[in-house]
């Protein structure tokens, strides 16, 4: 029976929510259709029901008492009682066209006879169609015939019939349809994560072959070594993104085909239940290649940057040698995973901090000679390098003076699908004679957005659902929320949504252009004069009904203007006063950014500098910390670059990550715990730190008068396309709270300590 189950699922889908298999047991005895099995019919023809599912194992009375043309029929006694009659398979269906009798043979006959039911086998060959079934007194012996056709499934016994409900509850082309939309979603995300895993493994294998020749030529066996771990993940990378590409290339080639399906005859709905078939097991196939691609992603790119994690970390030659402490310096030991492209050193630093437990991590280095960084974690450590002739970059090493340290309710909407790579979606309204709200996801690749899902305006007519707009996932819940108008009943609320239903939680005033949550579960909704809270939104009960839930209506705001046609938040220490909450919106070439706090909001008007574009920027994404945003006229994706952000000079600089086109009346939203599903684009940027406060102010002066000078060009060996990577652009950086007042220079008893170490009177 579990196999049967398994072997016909796409048959029930969800349409037994709508009809019961129990209330088709409950009455056998129905008189059903009168008339049934007495009217001349061509089988194999019409379709007339699209599933079936094993009822019961009885003496039937219909098979004893109810077939009026065949064998039986000197035993019919049911024409005064329901004038039916069944119809027999091999009645019907030459002999030389019959075929080794199986559940699946006798559904197939018998969905296709006029009235029928159910379908009855005994004795693992007879089968029967019948417009319902009755239970005879018999013994208690159960079906335990294997069918004729298929040994691994059962067909009666010798006395008694299995039976089997069918049933059309729903079309086999809502079926398609509903299937076609989740290989959409499913492909969608796919083709994302391999143009961000093939982007990931250019640059790994890109940088990492540039810089293995850079520390080969420079004496550095070690660094070489780590970046053949680069060149290594790059190239898993780009064998599991082909692996994944081909299950993708079949998922487009069967949603393609299911667009041109037709079904009028047996033969187009055999046809279909077979691509049915097909579809639902390529999208198991692709649910497991994103979640191993995903796994791939995260481990090239955590994407978890904490602000000020670096501070955290004193570079190798404080614990080795103090007059070093600012020169060029690798260090090589036991690894933690493996290379890590494109993160910032706060980011490196956030991802080692990440590494607890036995194999936890102490120390990383830092590479950030090109176009893009490389780092490497490591849980101890084997040899040392630094360079004592590369050129002093102002500002690396800092004092402490100089510096700021940065560091439910019982919803039935279901959950959004989150994974571990985010993916960035829009809702767009439609206005017209029939408007209607559509959910878009952005390919990456193109920039160009596809059809998730729309929210049904036929099924919530009665309201008029319409202007939905303020969409965010909540990452407490992992649900959709909108706020939306209902026009029918002039009142706007805040509602959840999935690909089928919407539920309302609240009332809300209307004119709502954008909304956010923060990582606490708190959403912030806006209407560019205002700026609303509603805390822990998950605990909120929602209706079916807008009715009998709360008003928000005169609930306490902030007054806020232009804050933008969407919003996103991040959490960072942006003023020195500790870690806060900031909601952020773009318009033109101003960010906006309100701090949120327990005493009162602050507003903070930044110029957005370096890559921008003017016009409204009607989707904001938030990705691990990491705030993007869409620019509604088609000129592209804009990553905010947050160490740039400067709340006194206000000003705050923007890159460009890729392209979008152009929309209106939307609104962005995204799964705010997934990391990044762009590629990374900023530059390499060592930042300056804090290491040691007043210590390294006591030795101040011992750095400027041991440092060694250097005269121009010399000891330089620039690359072929002569730049010359600068200081704070390679360092070994190590946790310090591990090795505080240590010294690791190398020494026998000493298990922690450096085996080597290794100075270079150049630069490499």
């Amino acid at each position: 029976q579990q196999q049967q189950q398994q072997q016909q699922q796409h048959y029930k889908s969800d349409c037994w929510k709508k009809r019961p298999v129990i209330s088709l047991l409950t009455k056998p005895s129905d008189p059903g259709y009168p008339g049934a099995g007495l009217r001349e019919f061509v089988p194999f023809v019409t379709v007339l029901k699209d599933g079936f599912i094993n009822a019961d194992c009885v003496k039937d009375e219909f098979f004893v008492h109810g077939d009026k043309f065949g064998d039986g029929r000197h035993s019919y006694t049911l024409g005064d009682v329901s004038n039916v009659s069944i119809v027999h398979y091999a009645a019907k269906v030459p002999k030389e066209d019959r075929q080794p009798m199986t559940q699946k043979v006798c559904f197939k006959f018998c969905r296709t006879v006029p009235n029928m039911q159910v379908f009855g086998i005994l004795n693992g060959r007879e089968c029967y169609c019948s417009p319902h079934y009755k239970r005879l007194a018999s013994d208690d012996s159960p079906c335990d015939a294997t069918c004729e056709g298929d040994s691994t499934t059962i067909c009666g016994s010798k006395t008694k019939s299995s039976i089997f409900v069918m049933h059309m509850c729903g079309e086999t082309q809502g079926q398609v349809e509903d299937s076609q939309k989740l290989s959409r979603f499913v492909a969608g995300d796919l083709i994302n994560r391999i143009q961000l895993a093939n982007s990931l493994s250019n640059m790994l294998t890109r940088e990492g072959g540039r810089q293995q020749d850079i520390f080969s030529k420079a004496g550095n066996p070690g660094a070489a070594k780590l970046m053949q771990r680069a060149r290594n993940l790059g190239g898993a990378l780009s064998m599991t993104a082909a692996r994944t590409q081909n299950l993708a290339d079949h998922m487009k080639r069967l949603i393609t085909k299911s667009e041109k399906q037709n079904y009028r005859t047996v033969s187009e709905i055999e046809t279909a239940e077979q691509l049915l078939d097909e579809m639902a097991d390529a999208v198991k196939q692709a649910k497991s290649a994103r979640k191993e691609l995903g796994k791939w992603i995260v481990l090239a790119r955590p994407g978890q940057e904490k602000l000020g994690a670096a501070g955290t970390y004193y570079p190798m030659m404080y614990f080795l040698n103090k007059q070093y402490t600012s020169s060029m310096q690798t260090c090589t030991g036991d690894p933690v995973k493996t290379a890590i492209v494109g993160e910032t050193m706060d980011g490196c630093a956030t991802a080692c901090d990440a590494e607890r437990g036995a194999n936890s991590c102490v120390a990383f280095n830092y590479f950030g000679t090109g176009n893009t960084s490389l780092c490497f974690l490591l849980s101890s450590f084997d040899k040392a390098v630094f360079y004592t002739k590369c050129n002093k970059a102002q500002g690396f090493v800092q004092t402490g003076t100089e510096i700021k340290q940065r560091g439910s309710s019982q919803s039935n909407i279901k959950p959004w699908k989150c994974g571990k790579v985010g993916r960035p979606f829009q809702v767009v309204n439609h206005e017209g004679e029939t408007p209607y709200t559509e959910i878009l996801a952005l390919k990456i690749a193109t920039g160009k957005y596809e059809k998730m899902f729309n929210i049904s305006s036929v099924k919530y007519e009665a309201w008029g659902i319409g202007k939905v707009n303020s969409c965010a996932i909540n990452p407490a819940d992992s649900k959709m929320y909108c706020t939306m108008k209902l026009s029918k009943m002039r009142r706007c609320v805040l509602a959840r949504i999935d690909d089928e239903d919407v539920s309302f939680v609240a009332r809300v005033k209307c004119g709502f252009v954008s909304g956010t949550f923060d990582a606490g579960g708190n959403l912030y909704y806006n209407n560019n004069k205002q700026l609303w809270t509603i805390y822990n939104a998950k605990s909120y009960d929602d209706n079916e009904k807008p009715f009998s839930i709360p008003d928000f209506r005169k609930d306490s705001n902030f007054p806020v203007e232009n804050l933008g046609y969407d919003i996103a938040t991040m959490e960072a220490d942006f003023d020195g006063k500790g870690k806060a909450t900031y909601v952020v919106g773009l318009k033109d070439s101003s960010l906006t950014m309100v701090r949120i706090s327990s005493n009162s909001y602050k507003t903070f008007k930044l110029k957005a500098t370096g890559e921008t574009a003017e016009g409204g920027f009607g989707a904001a994404w938030n990705f691990n910390n990491q705030l993007y945003f869409a620019n509604n006229d088609g000129k592209g994706v804009y990553q905010l670059e947050m160490d740039s952000v400067d709340l006194k000079a206000g000003s705050a600089k923007m890159v460009k990550v890729g392209s979008a086109m152009e929309t209106n009346n939307n609104d962005g939203l995204g799964c705010p715990k997934g990391v990044s599903p762009f590629p990374p684009v900023l530059p390499p940027k060592p930042k300056s730190v804090e290491w040691m406060g007043e210590k390294l102010q006591e030795k101040e002066e011992e750095l400027k008068v041991n440092f060694p000078t250097v005269q121009e060009g010399e000891g330089e060996e620039k690359e072929e396309n002569g730049e010359k990577p600068k200081l704070g652009e390679v360092h070994c950086m190590i946790k310090l709270s591990k090795f505080a007042d240590t010294s690791l220079l190398p020494r026998k008893k000493c298990k922690r300590c450096f085996k080597t170490l290794t100075k270079i009177d150049g630069c490499y």
